[in-house]
């Protein structure tokens, strides 16, 4: 029931992003350290929001090198 309702809330966040496949499903869940916030009414999921970290590299100051920081970033989000 979990595996479907994930899976199908991550075709629908792909189609209103106009993407060629899904982002977020099941399986990609199992196989990384990224967490996943569900939002559940009565009988239906309403939501997904899907964070974790990302290596990033920014400046600190304009005359400064890059900087690797790793921020926790919202990598998917939909609401139904």
């Amino acid at each position: 029931l979990v595996r479907k309702a994930i899976d199908s809330i991550g075709e629908l966040s792909a189609k209103a992003q106009g993407l060629s496949k899904p982002i977020t499903s099941h399986a990609q869940m199992l196989a990384c350290d990224n967490r996943l916030y569900l939002s559940v009414g009565k009988d239906s999921l309403r939501g997904l929001l899907r964070v974790g970290g990302r290596q990033l590299f920014v400046h600190r100051k304009q005359s400064s090198e890059y900087v690797q920081t790793s921020p926790l970033c919202v990598l998917d989000f939909f609401v139904c």
